[in-house]
């Protein structure tokens, strides 16, 4: 899910960064509902430039839709955070759904046991033949992929791991 946002401020906590945002629907009237149903949730985020991973920790729908984030406290997401807010402007939030979260997860732990980085492995788990024989060269990244290609990665991902002693079963 795609939204774009102000971020109205961020404070540095102990354990955490909590950000606040605020967004319009944008003409999508089910958008409040949409980002309702993630709260609680880890997911992994992409906020303007910053790749991280965070918790919906709540929304509120009144005057505009209101997001609480709380992200990793690491410098480098303080400084992206202190960037994105100077900048004043809107900036894209897209949270990852479900299936894109397990599939970053997967990909993470196969890489690391197999040795290769994410988007060789990545690459090579979803080249196939078409029904011609001709070869179709694999995706690099999971955002290229779509819902139902994700379902056969993590499923392959799973078979992977199980190999190498993992445990971790498909759906």
């Amino acid at each position: 899910m795609e939204v774009s946002a102000k971020m109205l401020n961020y404070s540095v906590l102990k354990d955490s960064i909590s950000v606040q945002l605020v967004c319009g629907d944008a003409g999508d009237p089910s958008l409040p509902v949409k980002l309702t149903a993630l709260q609680g949730q880890s997911r992994h985020l992409l906020i303007g430039d910053l790749d991280t991973k965070g918790f919906v920790k709540s929304v509120g729908i009144r005057k505009g839709i209101h997001i609480l984030l709380h992200l990793p406290c690491t410098q480098y997401v303080a400084k992206k955070l202190f960037y994105l807010m100077t900048a004043g402007e809107n900036i894209r939030i897209k949270l990852a759904g479900e299936n894109e979260s397990k599939l970053r997860y997967l990909l993470e732990r196969a890489a690391k046991k197999t040795g290769q980085s994410h988007g060789d492995l990545l690459r090579e788990l979803t080249t196939f033949k078409n029904k011609h024989d001709k070869i179709v060269e694999g995706r690099e990244s999971i955002e290229e992929l779509s819902p139902r290609f994700q379902e056969v990665v993590i499923c392959k991902l799973s078979r992977i791991l199980k190999e190498v002693g993992a445990d971790v079963q498909c759906n």
